[in-house]
């Protein structure tokens, strides 16, 4: 089934018919000031099931954003042991773009599911703030991707306590995944290995745990989906992101 991460004011304007809107608060929890954490096991197998989503169900998610909200989806999925998912890619804009229809009417009320999407958290695809200091206390071999703008990552852009970035990350925006700023959808497989080969990674035999993060991962969510697509499987989300690392004040920074 097709579910929709766009805004509310995007979707009652233009959606690919018969998808399911799902609202992106309802598969993330805030503790301020840190966002993008995991949904409460039963707050997220509500949601899915009002949005039709059963333990049957093949989820093709998409937005209007380039990937990111829908990411966020698939890797919030995989976190609760639900993989029958798969990213729509270049979502609405490609969509439209190649022609296919698209509607403006309101979208007609979920099937309950026979059976609802089994949910069981199981965080193989995750690390929170407190494990990955340790992992870097431990010296632990890891390779850390920055999905964020440049300023963000120079540290010149600051949207937590601290401004900069986690020792050693390695700097990938993850609009640099995508065709450009007019085509969302991404590149070919062989210029996405070619992306992370300029950043020390292209064998999938790496023993290193790749974890990836943004402000509060979203956008590195498309990262996450990008390297599990491309055959990379020790890859780890940042939970709460930068906005958990930025403001602790036990963590280390560079700049």
């Amino acid at each position: 089934m097709l579910v929709d991460l766009s805004s509310t004011e995007v979707f009652d304007r233009n959606h690919i018919a018969r998808s399911q809107p799902l609202a992106y608060a309802s598969i993330v929890k805030s503790q301020a000031p840190v966002g993008g954490l995991l949904p409460d096991q039963d707050s997220l197998s509500a949601s899915l099931q009002a949005a039709g989503i059963g333990s049957n169900s093949w989820v093709i998610a998409y937005d209007q954003s380039g990937g990111a909200a829908a990411s966020r989806l698939i890797w919030t999925l995989h976190a609760f042991g639900f993989d029958r998912c798969s990213l729509l890619n270049g979502g609405l804009q490609a969509w439209a773009k190649a022609g296919f229809a698209t509607d403006d009417q309101p979208a007609a009320a979920a099937t309950a599911p026979e059976q609802p999407a089994k949910l069981n958290l199981q965080r193989s695809n995750v690390v929170n703030s407190d494990e990955l200091l340790q992992k870097i206390n431990l010296g632990e071999e890891l390779l850390i991707i920055d999905a964020r703008s440049e300023k963000e990552y120079l540290g010149l852009d600051k949207r937590s306590e601290r401004a900069g970035r986690i020792p050693e990350a390695q700097w990938q925006e993850w609009t640099d995944l995508h065709k450009s700023s007019s085509d969302q959808q991404l590149l070919d497989d062989a210029m996405l290995e070619k992306k992370f080969a300029d950043i020390s990674l292209s064998s999938r035999d790496d023993k290193r745990s790749i974890v990836v993060y943004c402000q509060t991962h979203q956008r590195s969510s498309l990262t996450y989906v990008v390297l599990k697509h491309l055959g990379f499987n020790n890859v780890l989300g940042l939970e709460g992101a930068w906005s958990a690392w930025g403001n602790r004040n036990d963590t280390p920074v560079e700049s």
